[in-house]
């Protein structure tokens, strides 16, 4: 009986030690695939890409849709239309200025823009309300690419979306669960992305399904605004 009792402990400390490995080359797989994301969109020059969203509240009982187009040229000009339930949103920055047009309600408001894309956006949070979440997932990425505490990497089946086959991961860091679908090719732009927040009282689950244009090609005037008429600039 002690035999079988030493063997069963033997199989069942070698399982647990492959599984242990598995996991292990599993999470450095995700951590690759986002790292090359992270790399490539860090590297490109110019970015265009547009994403769909959906946003469902259990708490406060919002169920809401919309998009945003991102217009990007580094290292600091910026056009986002954001098209939102509460009417429509358009950021422009020529680097120096940030312009906050509201083109419903023919207003628009000027600030000192950030020397960073991304600091020009937040400077718009307010505005654009839940699809700064979107940012905040690659700001998740740039975390865990320095070394930081993710809390937990791993792989999800891959899916199709339209032509594109994309693979799976997923990311939890404090109370945020992101599960994101990344284009099966050497760029490993994002497709399809899934965000939860369970902290506290609050329920979020929001979804941003993202097109790329490969080959940006931006008009002069992309990344200059000129208040069309009748506009008039909030103090």
């Amino acid at each position: 009986m002690s035999i079988l009792r030493y063997v069963l402990f033997v199989v069942l400390s070698l399982a647990s030690l492959s599984s242990g490995a598995q996991a292990q080359d599993v999470a450095a797989q995700a951590v690759a695939a986002l790292q090359t994301m992270r790399s490539q969109l860090i590297d490109a020059k110019e970015l265009e890409f547009t994403t769909q969203f959906h946003v469902i509240d259990k708490v406060l009982n919002k169920n809401v849709r919309g998009s945003v187009e991102y217009k990007i040229r580094k290292p600091n000009l910026l056009r986002v239309t954001a098209k939102l339930p509460t009417g429509t949103v358009v950021l422009i920055s020529d680097g120096k200025t940030l312009t906050i047009h509201e083109p419903n309600r023919k207003r628009y408001e000027e600030m000192p823009a950030k020397d960073s894309i991304v600091g020009t956006i937040y400077l718009a949070a307010g505005n654009l309300g839940e699809q700064t979440r979107l940012l905040d997932f690659f700001w998740t990425v740039d975390y865990l690419a320095v070394g930081g505490n993710s809390g937990g990497v791993g792989m999800l089946k891959p899916k199709t979306f339209g032509s594109k086959v994309c693979d799976g991961f997923i990311l939890e860091r404090s109370q945020e669960v992101w599960s994101v679908w990344l284009e099966r090719n050497s760029d490993r732009r994002p497709c399809y992305l899934v965000s939860k927040t369970t902290g506290g009282s609050a329920f979020v689950t929001q979804t941003n399904a993202l097109r790329w244009n490969s080959s940006p090609v931006f008009p002069e005037g992309t990344f200059r605004f000129v208040p069309p008429a009748g506009h008039r600039q909030r103090n």
